[in-house]
């Protein structure tokens, strides 16, 4: 129980310092832009986000519901094979919903009132794969 403690102590470290690394980029970005700018970076990151969200195609639920089963059978092959199965399927997802937030970007009828469209939905599309 004690490695669990670990490693959960382990994780939570990690996503505060992601959070907290976020908040000071954020802080960064928005003391170097002006509003409009601001708002369209955020808007980006959040795009991106979420591109990064779907884009998994849900492996990481698959990965924590079979490797236990295939790990405590002994069965590490089985579970390597998962792993790598997952990754790429999550690559292949990635792939295929950031070229369609670029294809988002060419549509002429959607970023009509913004200028900047393509550049922002190929920024999103690169950003989420750092994601």
């Amino acid at each position: 129980i004690t490695a669990l403690a670990k490693s959960g102590a382990v994780a939570g470290i990690i996503k505060l310092a992601s959070a907290g690394l976020s908040f000071l980029m954020f802080v960064a970005v928005a003391m170097v832009t002006d509003e409009r700018e601001f708002g369209l970076y955020s808007a980006t990151y959040a795009g991106a986000s979420l591109v990064s969200f779907f884009a998994s195609v849900g492996q990481q639920s698959t990965v924590l519901r079979f490797w236990p089963q295939y790990a405590g059978l002994g069965d590490l092959a089985s579970a390597h094979g998962l792993m790598a199965r997952a990754i790429l399927v999550a690559l292949a997802g990635l792939v295929a919903t950031s070229l369609l937030i670029v294809v988002v970007g060419f549509l002429p009828f959607i970023g009509r009132g913004t200028p900047e469209w393509l550049p922002l939905c190929v920024a999103a599309a690169v950003l989420s794969f750092s994601l």
